[in-house]
């Protein structure tokens, strides 16, 4: 009986329903990992790796088949562009400002609310500022709450150079 009662806890690959299934602040816990160095270096990456993984387009959000599978690419090389045009004056600042509200901060609360609506986890918070303050306050740490949520990275360490952040023979998300 108790057997049952868990299965029914968890998803198909094993993540909990209705909590995380590690704390926000659980990051240092996989420091040797690459989904961590991609959270802190690359975190821009880290989220288009979570998008491709969910199958959501660069917003964060259900889309068609083909602006999902080009949403990987619209994050990186967004990125790219602001690390090369960054450094103009006047325009590289705002550069910088907007592609941190559009991706950072507006894709990475709509994939946080993505994944609570999937894996049936509360909002401690009203509305969308849960989202938005995790992601506002530590970037690092929420996108590797959401990549450990989506997968067991004991089984499946993450990977810096695929699309879904995962090895190509890791489960797909259904």
């Amino acid at each position: 009986l108790n057997s049952k009662i868990l299965r029914q806890d968890r998803d198909g690959l094993g993540a909990p329903l209705g909590r995380w299934r590690y704390p926000l602040c659980a990051c240092c816990d996989v420091i040797t990992q690459a989904t961590f160095w991609m959270a802190l270096c690359c975190a821009p990456v880290l989220l288009a790796q979570l998008v491709t993984r969910l199958h959501l387009n660069w917003k964060g959000k259900k889309d068609t088949r083909q602006e999902v599978s080009l949403s990987y690419n619209k994050i990186v090389l967004s990125f790219v562009a602001v690390l090369a045009f960054g450094n103009l004056p006047v325009i590289g600042t705002a550069l910088i400002l907007i592609y941190i509200i559009g991706v950072l901060l507006w894709t990475g609360r709509n994939l946080r609310k993505s994944i609570r609506e999937r894996y049936n986890i509360p909002s401690s918070l009203p509305g969308p500022i849960d989202d938005c303050c995790c992601m506002l306050v530590c970037c690092c740490c929420s996108s590797i709450q959401m990549s450990r949520q989506t997968h067991n990275d004991k089984e499946f360490p993450g990977y810096c150079c695929t699309p879904t952040g995962l090895d190509l023979d890791a489960p797909e998300m259904v």
